[in-house]
């Protein structure tokens, strides 16, 4: 008895749809242990480390980058997964997941574009406070060692060099040259560098002022809302301390 050949159709995504899904999560992945990354290393307890840990922002950039190639590549899939699915069967299906990669690779693309932003702003910040460092430290050695007053150690430092006053801001703002965002330990006014204490605070951010000078109770968290602030220390390091370490801090020498 002759049969017929039986032919089946085996309907499923075509390759271009599961390569874009998989693309799409993967970047998504990589965004996240990114933004992960950032998270970890702008959460250091004090004493841990001085200043961003190298080791985790390198690979916080290595898979913020994974995950930036990761998305351009999904959208690249997805969109020839779209065209190619409407001569696939099932026709739905396939069109639904280029269309679900897009939706991924948008999701991916607003977490690393966040992720890159906060890590910017907080680069821009550590780097602020630490050249302010080193512009107050060039100052002691022109000043016979001492620190400028309290009272006006921003217009004594635009004075002695006026690129300090880019440094006082982390957002350059024409208008607020004379500002910082940056405060001073009132307490070690005119205080010889080489006589500070290593532990205590020299300077910390503060909402925007001019010539901010004080104690703890000019500490902002405006910047990292609910986390804590960076702080320079009196032999120059810099530490991101947190909020609940505020009270553990060294005000006077």
């Amino acid at each position: 008895m002759n049969s017929e050949p039986h032919f089946s159709i085996k309907r499923s995504l075509t390759t271009e749809a599961k390569v874009a899904l998989v693309f799409g999560i993967t970047s998504v992945i990589l965004s996240l242990l990114g933004s992960l990354a950032l998270y970890v290393n702008m959460d250091i307890q004090p004493g841990e480390i001085k200043g961003p840990h190298p080791w985790i922002s390198t690979i916080g950039e290595y898979f913020r980058i994974g995950g930036f190639y990761g998305c351009l590549a999904s959208v690249l899939v997805s969109f020839i997964a779209l065209f190619t699915g409407i001569f696939n069967k099932p026709r739905l299906l396939n069109v639904a997941s280029g269309c679900l990669g897009l939706i991924i690779a948008y999701i991916a693309m607003i977490i690393f574009t966040e992720t890159i932003s906060r890590s910017r702003h907080a680069a821009g910040e550590f780097n602020s406070i630490r050249s302010l460092g080193y512009t107050l430290k060039k100052y002691n050695e022109e000043h016979n060692g001492r620190n400028p007053q309290a009272i006006n150690w921003c217009d004594e430092l635009i004075a002695f060099d006026t690129n300090s006053s880019n440094e006082m801001r982390k957002g350059y703002i024409k208008n607020d040259e004379e500002l910082s965002d940056f405060a001073f330990n009132a307490n070690l006014s005119e205080m010889k560098l080489a006589e500070l204490p290593k532990d205590v605070v020299f300077l910390f951010e503060t909402k925007l002022a001019k010539n901010p000078a004080g104690g703890s109770e000019l500490m902002s968290t405006n910047n990292h809302p609910a986390k804590g602030c960076f702080v320079l220390f009196g032999d120059m390091h810099v530490e991101f301390v947190r909020v609940e370490d505020f009270n553990n801090l060294r005000w006077k020498p």
